[in-house]
């Protein structure tokens, strides 16, 4: 199992409640925090047990000058400003980021290009790569002449308590294409998918979408369309295939993205853990950082053209 050496965290959210647990299994003996996280460890019972594991410091600019490995779970204002110091400590030598890389691809380029200069080893939680669902889909798109259709409906926090957040605010780096889309446009870019046959974002005002749906296509690849609802009524993800004849063949059907994945995990802790430690951090053994950032790049060249097409229709 990967290890990363001398790690820090910065993000009070997912950085705690994922990361930290994550980085525990994988073997990390001290990890680096800075002290105005005590509060928010300490009201999560499920993380109580781990402050042996932690080093506290002053703040988080002591974090990067503590540790040789990064992770930044941050909002993508927060995660440029902080990953742009982090490039220039000599003392870091990994980086884990979150996605989106930056609150548009315009700055998402510009960062990656500073990644990839700065010669440092980096990973972005595209976390949807590590699920075995999505190896089973990039079989079948290798069939052509047949349809691929995926379908995620949810309540998304910010609508389930009214409160806006950066994750409901498209311009922020958030809203139903640039924080749940993301996810998806991540999987097509490494399935091989090049060209956007439609984009349309759904909701009462642009700040704010709610539904997105997209279809994709490829030399030798089956058209792939994806509807995301984060609005609905309903908990479901699932995938069907049109065959030749027009008939319908389900997939799978499952309540959510993680459901197939997370059945020996424990209920108390986050199941993305998992997938952070098979996926991202073994993903510095398995995979190098070459095709990596070729990967990186063709998502990024990926979303700006579906900016570029997507027509945004107001739903009152």
């Amino acid at each position: 199992m990967a290890n990363l050496d001398c790690p820090g965290i910065l993000g009070s959210g997912f950085g705690l409640y994922g990361y930290l647990p994550a980085l525990i299994k994988s073997g990390s003996k001290k990890i680096y925090l800075p002290s105005r996280y005590k509060g928010k460890l300490s009201e999560r019972q499920e993380l109580k047990h781990f402050d042996s594991s932690i080093e506290w410091v002053k703040d988080d600019l002591e974090v990067l000058d503590k540790s040789t490995s990064l992770i930044m779970a941050l909002n993508p204002e927060m995660q440029e400003f902080w990953a742009l110091i982090a490039l220039s400590k000599k003392n870091i030598n990994t980086l884990i980021l979150e996605k989106p890389l930056a609150v548009c691809p315009k700055k998402s380029f510009d960062l990656l290009l500073l990644l990839i200069k700065s010669g440092k080893k980096f990973r972005i939680n595209y976390i949807f790569r590590y699920l075995a669902w999505a190896s089973k889909l990039n079989r079948l798109t290798k069939i052509p002449n047949f349809k691929l259709e995926i379908k995620w409906q949810f309540t998304a926090h910010h609508f389930a308590t009214s409160k806006s957040t950066w994750k409901s605010n498209h311009h922020l780096g958030g809203g139903i294409l640039r924080f749940y889309g993301i996810h998806f446009m991540a999987l097509v870019a490494e399935w091989g998918y090049t060209d956007i046959l439609y984009s349309e974002t759904y909701g009462q005002t642009i700040e704010e979408p709610w539904k997105w749906k997209v279809a994709f296509s490829a030399n030798n690849l089956s058209i792939c369309s994806i509807e995301i609802n984060s609005k609905s009524i309903k908990n479901t993800f699932s995938a069907n295939r049109i065959n030749r004849n027009l008939t319908e063949e389900n997939i799978f059907i499952e309540e959510n993205p993680f459901t197939p994945n997370q059945q020996s995990f424990n209920a108390a802790a986050d199941f993305r853990v998992n997938f952070i430690n098979a996926g991202i951090f073994e993903s510095f053994i398995i995979d190098n950082q070459e095709k990596e950032n070729v990967l990186y790049t063709n998502i990024l060249i990926l979303w700006e053209e579906i900016e570029r097409k997507n027509v945004f229709i107001e739903v009152t």
